[in-house]
């Protein structure tokens, strides 16, 4: 049992030669994994922008941009009546 204030000998501080090593170049993965990604973002935006367009355009979706719609104009039929 530790007591307070003794260290373990079963811990040790960790030390930087530890670490791995790269055994091979890590740029060209890493340029790989990001066409990978950018590809993956620009197909997502581009999917966003046409469902968005699409749903403005089928009038799925009112964001109200552009104010109320307009009244319908109204008849008047007092002309057509003679006094």
């Amino acid at each position: 049992m530790l007591q307070v204030g003794t260290k373990s000998t079963a811990y040790r501080e960790p030390h930087m030669n530890e670490l791995p090593v790269p055994s091979q170049p890590w740029g060209p993965w890493y340029r790989r994994q990001q066409q990978f990604y950018s590809a993956h973002l620009y197909l997502g935006l581009t999917w966003w922008l046409f469902s968005l367009g699409m749903a403005l355009y089928t009038d799925a979706l009112l964001l109200d941009f552009w104010g109320p719609p307009c009244a319908p104009a109204t008849i008047d039929d007092d002309d057509d009546y003679d006094d």
